[in-house]
This record gives structure tokens, C-alpha cells and sequence, in this order.
């Protein structure tokens, strides 16, 4: 197959045309992608056609037995459905996730949209992917922040806390291979991570709530089990033990230092060198007018108890 972008340009503007030729187009951009040592120019101007066509990629998701590749000694399955282009793409995002490619997130975009689509349209897709993005998770794993690492999961989760534009694409696929879960995420990401697409859906009010049952599924290994209640849920890892500052301080130098800081808020709030905020009932930050309002519900419901007595 001998191809160069201006060909995919012309086969775009053609494939607006009619189903027919969309169709056309769609399969002739994976037959691209899926090329061994295939052009980078050529395979980013490929996937960014197909992010264009969204409705028609599922054509690209057949049934093993229906799929041109199944007869192939790459042929890639995975619950009856033909794997073979959704590989081919997580394979090509993992190569241009190295290190040495970091100056090309912005370039990204396209593959994070193409496989969004995917795994919304087919469980199968959303499954296979998290295999290969999101395994489940072993002791070691959390040893060190899921930012650090180079498992795929730690290079895209370094791309949802980057500057680059599609960061928020980065954090929507790992959201969509966690079924939406937030617990799953936080489980994967940490909350430092993923605090910002939480509050961006309004889903900070839902880090509190409990577990789904399938949150645990297939997404944890017996040694993972064994130090699950040792991970600092906000950095998502292990972290080594700090002395406590509070240790061997009185509850009254405890309050006072509790005042002193509340104080010092509060002063820094009324200069408007800080704004702190608060999590709302529809699961949003909003800003807070009074320093009091950081303190726990059950706080504030106890004093008012105690004031009444």
C-alpha cells in the first residue's frame, strides 16, 4: 500500500461524500494504522481522518470469525471480537507515550479520541483496552505514584497532569476504562490526579461513597489486596511512614494550634490572597465566604448541639 498524506486528504474530502465512501475511507485509515513500520506522518494523519468519523468505527469492530485478520499470525481476539486495529492504536499511543516523544502530546489528541469512541460503542473494546492500559494492579504498582513508572498506565496518566490540550482527553479515556467509577479511578490515578476531572463532572460529592461490587473486579490481585489499606488514597501509592506533629501535644495545644491556623485562613481570605472552596451540592467546587465553612458538617452539627444544651 503506498500512501502519502495528500492521498488522505483527497480520500477525506471523497469520503464526506457518502456512507459508502466514509465507510471506505474508515477502513483504508486502519489498514494504515495497523501497517508494521509505517510512516509516523503518514499513521498521524490516518488516525486524525478517523477521530473525524466517529459514528462509523465500529464497523472497524467485527466479529472474529467475520475480521480479515483472524486468519493472520498477528490476529488479536478478544471475546469473540476482532482486536486487531484497537491493538494496533494502543500499541502506536504507547510508542509515542516514551519519554523521548514528550514534546509530541499535543499530536495526541486524535488517538485518545479515536479510542474513546471505541470503548464507548463496544464493551469488548473497553475491556481489551484496560487490559492493556489498566491491569489489575499488584503490590508493586503502588510503591511509587502512578505518574512514575513506564507501564502505559503511568505514561498517560503523566499526560493528565501535562499542560498539553488533550490532557482532559487523557483523563476521559482512563475514565471510560474505569466504567466511570470513581473509585476505580482513584484507585488507578489517585485523587491528586484525578481531582480535576471529578470536579470538571461533578463527581468530587461521590469520592466518599462506597464501592461498587465491580470495582474490585479485575482490577485487583491477592498481594494488592494485602497492602490496599496502606495506599494514600490522595497520591494513589505507598508512601513511607512521617512522624505525626501532633504526637505528644495536649488537646489544648491542639485546639490552639487548630485556632491559629483558622485564623490565619481567615485573615489571608479577607486580604483576598486565598479562596478557598468547598465541595457543593452538585458535586462542584464553589468558593467559600467564611472559614468555617471548611469544617466538617458533623463539626458544625455538634456545636450547634452543644450550644442548645
Amino acid at each position: 500500500m503506498c500512501f502519502c498524506v495528500f492521498d488522505l486528504c483527497h480520500l477525506f474530502c471523497i469520503a464526506q461524500t457518502n456512507v459508502t465512501n466514509t465507510d471506505n475511507c474508515v477502513k483504508m485509515c486502519a489498514d494504515i494504522v495497523t501497517l508494521r513500520d509505517v510512516d509516523p506522518n503518514l499513521e498521524q494523519a490516518a488516525v486524525n481522518v478517523l477521530a473525524t468519523m466517529p459514528s462509523s468505527l465500529e464497523i472497524l469492530l467485527k466479529k472474529a470469525d467475520q475480521g480479515e485478520h483472524c486468519a493472520e499470525e498477528d490476529c488479536v481476539e478478544y471475546d469473540g471480537v476482532d482486536m486487531h486495529f484497537v491493538n494496533a492504536i494502543l500499541q502506536s499511543l504507547n510508542r509515542r507515550l516514551e519519554p523521548e516523544a514528550r514534546g509530541e502530546y499535543e499530536l495526541l489528541g486524535t488517538y485518545f479520541t479515536v479510542l474513546i469512541h471505541l470503548c464507548q460503542r463496544s464493551k469488548e473494546s473497553r475491556r481489551f483496552a484496560r487490559l492493556k492500559v489498566m491491569p489489575p494492579l499488584h503490590a508493586e504498582d503502588v510503591e511509587r505514584r502512578p505518574d512514575e513508572g513506564n507501564e502505559f498506565r503511568n505514561k498517560v496518566v503523566r499526560v493528565m497532569m501535562s499542560a498539553c490540550n488533550c490532557r482532559h482527553l487523557a483523563a476521559e479515556f482512563l475514565f471510560i476504562l474505569c466504567k466511570r467509577s470513581v473509585n476505580r479511578l482513584l484507585k488507578y490515578c489517585g485523587f491528586g490526579n484525578a481531582a480535576g476531572l471529578l470536579a470538571n463532572y461533578g463527581f468530587l460529592g461521590a469520592i466518599n461513597q462506597p464501592k461498587r461490587l465491580s470495582d474490585s473486579e479485575d482490577s485487583e490481585t491477592e498481594d494488592y489486596k494485602q497492602v490496599e489499606n496502606l495506599v494514600n488514597p490522595v497520591t494513589g501509592c505507598i508512601e513511607p511512614p512521617h512522624e505525626n506533629p501532633l504526637e505528644g501535644m495536649s488537646q489544648e495545644q491542639k485546639e490552639y494550634e487548630a485556632m491559629q491556623l483558622v485564623n490565619a485562613m481567615s485573615k489571608l481570605m479577607d486580604q483576598g490572597v486565598i479562596s478557598p472552596g468547598t465541595v457543593g451540592d452538585d458535586g462542584r467546587v464553589r468558593a467559600v465566604k467564611h472559614v468555617l465553612e471548611l469544617a466538617p458538617k458533623d463539626d458544625l452539627r455538634d456545636e450547634e448541639e452543644s450550644d442548645v444544651d
